[in-house]
């Protein structure tokens, strides 16, 4: 049983044997009462004048000042609502004022003097605790109380002042090793690094095995500029013979300006060597 469920549980059993107790000592007050009439029959019935209501007003005084005494002493747990109703009752009983009693019809007799006062008893010995009680079985729900008038409405509320604008984040770079940040309202600023700081250099690989050999290569061996074709004729190593392009190149020489008298000479274009064209190997 955990501590939470221990609580209520001893809530419970110390009403039921608060409850047990008041009950006790109504009864024993009964009891203490019923002797004392018994004890008093003689007298009651020598005063069949005094009325019943009389009796019974201060047999209820009687009760309700010992229930009251009970209170004062912290016999009664004043924390629970019904003991707290209980004891409420009993110091407005105790007050009360009892019920005449009404004379025997004799003859009036004359007044005594009046008598010393005695002296004061002693207090009475604690008396001792009480079983505890048996648990008793939880009592029903009252009844639910009746609703309550609805309020009056209230007045409406002046509008709140509008709140400031707000911003957001529009991009994020990383600049340099650094974020850079740009909200909407255009602003920008620096929201820390955005690398890690740099590593160790790794240790040096091994070496590559060997690449296989290249195919052999050839070179020029000779190049001829036909007069006739005007190209180059490239004689390789490998004793092939290709085309290796153009080896003349047709310069325009800039006439002279004509005169009026003759017309202007034409001269036929004066051809120039260029260097081969050198095919890739």
């Amino acid at each position: 049983m955990t501590d939470e469920q221990k609580v209520p549980r001893d809530r419970r059993i110390r009403r039921i044997a608060e409850r047990v107790m008041m009950a006790a000592i109504l009864v024993l007050l009964v009891v203490l009462v019923w002797m004392q009439i018994q004890s008093n029959a003689s007298d009651r019935e020598a005063r069949q004048a005094q009325s019943v209501a009389a009796v019974e007003s201060q047999e209820k005084i009687d009760q309700a000042k010992s229930i009251q005494q009970l209170c004062q002493a912290g016999e009664v747990d004043t924390t629970t609502t019904r003991g707290k109703a209980v004891c409420e009752e009993a110091a407005a009983a105790a007050t009360a004022t009892p019920a005449p009693v009404e004379p025997d019809q004799g003859k009036p007799g004359e007044d005594g003097q009046d008598g010393a006062d005695g002296k004061d008893g002693k207090d009475g010995r604690d008396g001792r605790d009480g079983k505890d009680a048996a648990p008793a079985s939880p009592g029903t729900d009252g009844r639910d109380g009746r609703d309550g008038q609805d309020g009056a409405d209230a007045a409406p509320a002046a509008d709140g002042e509008d709140g400031s604008d707000g911003r957001g984040v529009a991009s994020a770079v990383c600049v340099a090793g650094t974020w850079r940040v740009t909200y909407t309202d255009e602003t920008t600023t620096d929201a820390g690094p955005c690398t890690g700081r740099a590593g160790e250099p790794g240790k040096p690989g091994s070496d590559g095995e060997p690449g296989a050999d290249g195919a052999p290569g050839r070179g020029i061996t000779d190049a001829q500029c036909h007069p006739d074709t005007e190209r180059w004729a490239i004689t390789w190593t490998t004793g092939e013979t290709t085309d290796g392009g153009p080896c003349m190149a047709t310069i325009d020489d800039p006439a002279p300006t004509p005169t009026p008298e003759e017309p202007a000479p034409t001269e036929a274009p004066t051809p120039t060597p260029t260097t081969p064209t050198e095919e890739p190997s």
